[in-house]
């Protein structure tokens, strides 16, 4: 008996308009990589990246599924909202706008940031690495307060 094996795709309708290179060109800037690091990351030509990054539509390619995959690991990404980006899923009702998901993709830039700079630090210094963090987010907790009682202020 044969066994003939396929790979299913299931592409959102063509009214959804496709935003996996503006994604893809925030992540860059927030990763301060380059096109052809990305490429690199991925595993694929740098002209084949350019494409799915490009501004110009009749140039612009989306990348396969599996390298969806591949970009949502390498960048720190949701897999669904690359996949959702990319066309390959349906979009949510009440999908972010493009403002809540800079925001999103700022914080994700942070929480990268911090990782790299905690990770750094020796195994004898984690006592005074873990205060110091929490002294930091506790300040920035402080100022937010502050901020939030300054603003009720003119309400």
């Amino acid at each position: 008996m044969d066994v003939l094996l396929t790979q299913t795709v299931v592409v959102a309708p063509a009214t959804v308009e496709p935003t996996l290179h503006r994604l893809l060109r925030r992540e860059l800037k927030n990763h301060n990589w380059s096109m052809s690091q990305l490429a690199k990351a991925v595993r694929v030509q740098p002209g084949v990246a350019s494409r799915w990054i490009s501004c110009d539509q009749s140039k612009r390619v989306i990348p396969r599924p599996d390298k969806c995959a591949e970009l949502a690991h390498v960048l720190g990404l949701d897999l669904n909202e690359v996949f959702r980006a990319a066309g390959y899923l349906p979009e949510l009702d009440g999908q972010p706008t493009e403002e809540e998901s800079q925001r999103e993709s700022d914080i994700r830039a942070l929480n990268r940031r911090f990782d790299q700079i905690v990770r750094q630090m020796p195994a004898v210094m984690w006592p005074v690495t873990l205060s110091v963090a929490n002294v930091t987010l506790d300040s920035l907790q402080n100022v937010y307060s502050r901020i939030q009682q300054f603003m009720q202020n003119f309400d």
